[in-house]
């Protein structure tokens, strides 16, 4: 994390001690949670967090929740990765339907910065050098910020565009006349976070290959004949302090009657034998190690 310097003699000013908190924001957004996030934003954390509900013709709520957002027209020292956050359900107000025509509204959502508390402090006029109290902030926290973004009305109505620095979590389409029927006229289209764990990298591969730790799943392709597809040592594929083994996937992508081999390293065994063979196209071998000198077979 940088560390503001402060020297014997120095002067010190208010953005020496302003910079703290947008240092510590860097490294946990930037460098740690987006990391752990697996480099996903743009995103809510939960099936919950900031869905939009049905209340009345012209009004739809918006749940709590937390999420996390890039906003890229930061600069150093605030984080472009930054957090969403709703303490509460929060109604938003649909304007008044068009007469004639259908017309879908956009609910978005942003973060920011929001005072929390003020209170009176003596404060010093740089100009004038008089000291005397003035109501200032004294906290901020970050805070969602929703806006609707009403659409034009029309026979065959579009979806009207997000807003710069916001993000869409639903679309409502508001009838002529009566407004909003009920919770099928709510489009969820919140983007959600998954857990990097079920995301998968894969690998393609069309010739003799050993696999290393960082594979998960690897796509054979036989077309240019036989390919061997070697496994890692299973003793190494297994953590014994936590009690996780590493998991891997084989799949047969191509067409043609050429075998793909999976093979364990050494005397490793897969399942109950050394060598594996897969002969039909878009046929799987998955193995998991426990440890020791074998892969099991799932």
């Amino acid at each position: 994390m940088p560390r503001r310097l402060w020297n014997d003699g120095q002067e010190i000013v208010e953005q020496d001690l302003q910079s703290a908190s947008p240092s510590l924001e860097i490294e946990l957004y930037e460098r740690v949670i987006f990391a752990l996030m697996g480099k996903q934003s743009n995103c809510v954390m939960g099936a919950a967090d900031f869905a939009v509900s049905f209340v009345n013709a012209t009004t739809v709520a918006l749940a709590p929740g937390v999420g996390f957002q890039f906003d890229g027209t930061q600069v150093d020292p605030e984080p472009k990765n930054r957090l969403l956050y709703n303490a509460a359900s929060a109604n938003q107000t649909i304007t008044t339907p068009d007469p004639t025509n259908p017309r879908i509204d956009l609910i978005c959502i942003k973060n920011s910065r929001v005072v929390i508390q003020s209170g009176t402090r003596n404060f010093k006029n740089a100009t004038t050098l008089v000291v005397a109290p003035a109501s200032l902030p004294l906290e901020d926290d970050w805070q969602t910020l929703a806006a609707v973004v009403t659409g034009t009305p029309g026979s065959s109505p579009t979806v009207p565009a997000t807003p710069s620095g916001y993000m869409a979590v639903a679309q409502v389409l508001v009838a002529p006349v009566s407004g909003v029927a009920n919770q099928g006229s709510i489009a969820d289209v919140r983007v959600r976070f998954e857990k990097p764990s079920s995301w998968s990298s894969l690998n393609p591969q069309s010739a003799n290959y050993t696999m290393t730790l960082d594979d998960e799943i690897v796509l054979a392709n036989a077309t240019g004949g036989p390919i061997t597809i070697k496994a890692p040592l299973a003793a190494s594929c297994y953590d014994a302090s936590t009690g996780k083994g590493k998991k891997f996937k084989v799949i047969k992508v191509d067409a043609t009657t050429n075998v793909v081999t999976v093979q364990g390293s050494g005397t490793d065994l897969l399942g109950d034998a050394n060598i594996q063979t897969i002969a039909n196209q878009g046929t799987a071998i998955d193995m998991f190690s426990a440890g020791g000198t074998q892969f099991w077979l799932d």
